[in-house]
């Protein structure tokens, strides 16, 4: 008699020329698995997976990549312990995406996130390949607040997987950086013209062909701003009464800067 709980049967598995004997319980709970394990032998033929000489193939994956996932779902501190490097973690990210493993995903998803070592590039790569969307926001940020621009490399990269708009549209978030526009005017109170008593007034530049119509500047010890009506028009860009240039100009650090809003409506998440 055999005993319910700790006889294990075993599956001799060839994954990329190398072979694999494990419990076959390990893959109870994929949909994927049970399919092949319950496929018919042809009457007379040995099951594929019995032995060395018969095992069940797994064309198409990585010898390393099946380790690393083994690693995990058998983890012994006689055989071999957990993965150590985000990388390996992505093999097991992998495997287990592809065979339906929910909670083996869930554990490689947290690993690879907490790695110190793993670069914005490669999280938004993952986060589009494997499906991650919460890794989205965080790993933009960082591309965007990077000092230098996507590497001619990694936009490849990311055009490889997520498509060349998708690259474009990573430039398009890091340019509205230098399109932040300080527009703020200086703290002057507002009046009116002392000659006509206009209390706004049109500002005209022939060489930067630019006009707007803005308060009537007034406060002690202050010439107030000409007036278009009484005087002569005056650049808005040469002025010397304490107003702000209104021109494109970065609001602080790129480093500190709020991406979110861009990154919001640019890729729509």
């Amino acid at each position: 008699m055999r005993d319910d709980t700790y006889y294990c049967e075993s599956v001799v598995l060839l994954v990329e020329g190398v072979t694999f004997k494990i419990p076959r319980f390990i893959f109870q709970d994929s949909e994927i698995f049970q399919v092949m394990f319950s496929v018919p032998a042809p009457e007379d033929a040995v099951v594929d997976g019995t032995d060395d000489d018969h095992p069940l193939r797994l064309d198409g994956y990585l010898a390393d990549d099946f380790k690393q996932f083994l690693r995990v779902v058998l983890p012994t501190s006689t055989i071999a312990k957990e993965p150590t490097t985000w990388q390996q973690w992505v093999s097991v990210l992998k495997l287990s995406t592809m065979w339906g493993f929910h909670a083996v995903r869930e554990k490689a998803i947290k690993n690879i996130a907490s790695s110190p070592d793993i670069q914005p590039v490669d999280q938004v790569i993952l986060a589009k390949k494997y499906d991650v969307p919460a890794w989205l926001m965080p790993a933009l940020e960082k591309l965007a607040r990077q000092d230098d621009p996507v590497g001619i490399d990694d936009s490849r990269r990311l055009s490889a997987v997520a498509g060349w708009e998708f690259a474009l549209q990573l430039g398009h978030v890091r340019e509205t950086y230098s399109a932040v526009a300080t527009t703020k005017w200086s703290e002057l109170g507002w009046g009116a013209c002392n000659n006509c008593g206009n209390t706004t007034h049109t500002v005209r530049c022939a060489s930067h062909n630019l006009q707007m119509t803005v308060p009537f500047p007034r406060t002690q010890n202050v010439v107030p701003w000409p007036c278009a009506t009484c005087t002569n028009y005056r650049c808005i860009y040469n002025n010397s009464y304490n107003w702000n240039k209104p021109t494109t100009v970065a609001t602080g650090p790129r480093s500190s800067h709020d991406f979110k809003p861009a990154i919001q409506r640019i890729f729509s998440i």
